[in-house]
């Protein structure tokens, strides 16, 4: 029985003297404002033990019990501050040792690399707000030809004069841009002062299109889309159709050893709708709400066709053919523009041209280019009327246009000289372009009467039903607030004039 005894005490001397050897450590991790930091992540590693980590509570407190005595290193982290970290921190046997931990904001850091060696650019086209497309860069562009211009226009950004940037394809001003699929490269913004230029070449974009191979190869587009596959619109009841149908092809291959031939073509059929919200005046002369969703088509055709000659071994000749078509009915409505302002435009374009290429020696290459362009443009509406503008409420009445069209044919010549010698370009030339230009535009030709309000508006259908005289319905509050017609003759204008860059 004494045996017993004796062992228990002995065992609870020995767990007092260990519970006496123990350590704790607390604190609280604040904010630089003084407040509490919760849920930070304190952690205690040392030789003596493995790493003891903990979690703040609501009030930043933290507490590690069970410590042995030495020397540790601690570290606190939390979200959106900066790490705390203690390389040394001593650590006291058989007592409780407070250690309170302030936390810093993040401060950013940017590294900057100076060169010793800084290499001059001499090549103009090399300036810093040139971007060149080409390859998988294409691929994030739009597919639509109508997108594709809008996309590279934002990435050229503003130009610099009144008329907007240029546009060039193959060397040649102007003209609808070809498929995506037969475009090699696009540069914008590249040299925005070289001399061969009309125009200061902020905004000015340039596309190349891709030669014929040797090898015969090509590949097929289709892309569909279908209003099963859209949501209600909020303005209409009724979820209107919608289509859109795209056909796309590209084809090379060889003719010969010294001519290639490339071509594509593309076909558009889309089924688009405009959303008519307005309100307009009943039979009753009574306010009427008008929701109605209006089919309007588009379709277009667009086919190109290259040919590649190389003439001798140092003289290589390109001719091409493009045929375009693109109609669209029931345009200008949509809004409070009525139905009856309906109007179709047909448009179309064939353009033909051609460029030689010589080297000469290792310093010297000349280009000549020629194009003709035909291009017709056709507007006609479905009803000869006045226009009634009622703000706020409708505009009715006939199309903004009777019967309108513009007839184009242009001309543009090209001769290019360049001569390299060493880390110096000199270039040369002359750019000639023609127009034959016919139009006729209609617009506004029937007049338009504008009313302020809808009331005023049924004030004057109101006081016209009643035989009351113009200056009565005024009188009254009526009578329209805006009168217009338009007619004119247009003259023919020649301007000449001579441009020489130094």
């Amino acid at each position: 029985m004494n045996r017993h005894i004796l062992i228990a005490s002995m065992a609870l001397a020995t767990s007092g003297l260990w519970a006496q050897n123990t350590a704790v450590l607390r604190g609280r991790v604040t904010d630089p404002s003084g407040g509490a930091v919760p849920n930070a992540a304190v952690t205690l590693s040392g030789k003596q033990l493995a790493a003891r980590s903990a979690r703040t509570d609501m009030q930043g407190q933290y507490l590690i019990p069970n410590l042995a005595g030495g020397r540790y290193e601690i570290r606190v982290s939390a979200t959106g501050f900066a790490p705390f970290v203690l390389a040394q921190c001593e650590v006291a046997p058989d007592r409780v040792q407070m250690l309170d931990v302030p936390l810093t904001l993040p401060v950013n850091s940017e590294q900057i690399t100076v060169q010793d060696t800084i290499k001059l650019e001499m090549d103009p086209s090399s300036n810093a707000s040139a971007l060149v497309l080409r390859g998988k860069d294409l691929d994030a562009l739009s597919d639509d030809p109508d997108d594709l211009a809008a996309d590279l226009q934002a990435l050229a950004g503003s130009a610099a004069g009144p008329d907007g940037g240029q546009i060039y394809i193959d060397g040649f001003t102007g003209g609808r841009l070809p498929p995506k699929s037969s475009i090699r490269e696009v540069r914008v913004n590249q040299s925005p002062f070289a001399a061969q230029f009309d125009k200061l070449g902020y905004g000015r974009i340039e596309i190349f299109t891709k030669p014929g191979t040797e090898d015969f190869h090509g590949n097929l587009l289709f892309q569909y889309g279908n209003d099963a596959f859209n949501s209600r619109n909020p303005f209409s009841t009724t979820k209107p159709p919608y289509e859109r149908r795209q056909w796309e092809g590209e084809f090379s291959g060889s003719l010969g050893k010294k001519t290639s031939f490339s071509g594509d073509f593309e076909i558009r059929k889309i089924t688009e709708d405009a959303f008519i919200n307005a309100v307009t005046l009943g039979p009753d002369m009574q306010p009427l709400a008008v929701s109605q969703a209006l089919v309007t088509p588009l379709s277009g055709t667009e086919e190109n066709l290259k040919i590649d000659r190389q003439i001798s071994a140092n003289h290589t000749l390109s001719a091409s053919y493009m045929y375009s078509r693109d109609a669209q009915e029931n345009q200008g409505v949509g809004g409070f523009s009525l139905a009856t302002r309906a109007y179709q435009n047909h448009d179309s374009e064939d353009r033909w041209q051609a460029v030689e290429s010589g080297i000469f020696g290792a310093h010297l290459i000349h280009e000549t280019r020629a194009r003709y362009s035909r291009q017709r443009s056709h507007q006609e509406g479905t009803a000869n009327q006045f226009t009634t503008t009622v703000l706020d409420s409708f505009t009715g009445g006939g199309p903004p246009l009777t019967l309108s069209f513009n007839s184009q044919d242009r001309f543009e010549a090209q001769d290019l000289t360049t001569y390299t010698r060493g880390t110096h370009l000199m270039r040369w030339g002359g750019r000639l372009r023609a127009v034959i230009l016919k139009d006729q535009d209609t617009t506004n030709y029937t007049g338009t009467y504008t009313f302020s309000s809808l009331a005023s508006y049924q004030l004057t259908l109101q006081g016209l039903q009643n035989g009351l005289t113009p200056q009565q319905i005024r009188a009254a509050g009526g009578g329209a607030s805006q009168f217009s017609l338009a007619a004119g003759n247009p003259l023919a204008s020649l301007n000449q004039y001579i441009r020489w860059h130094p």
